[in-house]
């Protein structure tokens, strides 16, 4: 995308990252580690995220969802390299 078609202003799309990377961090903090992730029933991860995702979603709930799909991917890329190596 183009400098000139972007709606935010420049560094704010870094600055959403980092705060999802953020509140990825405080929930591993918190215990939802990777063998916590990893322990849950498949999709469990996908369903917490979306249970956050309703109309009237707060700025917060949305990070939060994003941190969960972000773990999520997390544990899809694990799953991936036991059954590669």
């Amino acid at each position: 995308m183009s400098n000139e078609n972007r709606m935010v202003p420049a560094g704010a799309f870094d600055a959403i990252l980092a705060e999802i990377a953020a509140e990825r961090e405080r929930q591993i903090a918190k215990g939802h580690t990777a063998e916590i992730d990893d322990a849950l029933p498949p999709l469990e991860l996908r369903h917490r995220a979306r249970n956050r995702l309703t109309h009237k979603a707060s700025r917060q709930e949305l990070i939060e969802a994003a941190a969960l799909l972000i773990a999520e991917l997390q544990r899809i890329d694990r799953a991936k390299l036991v059954q590669s190596g």
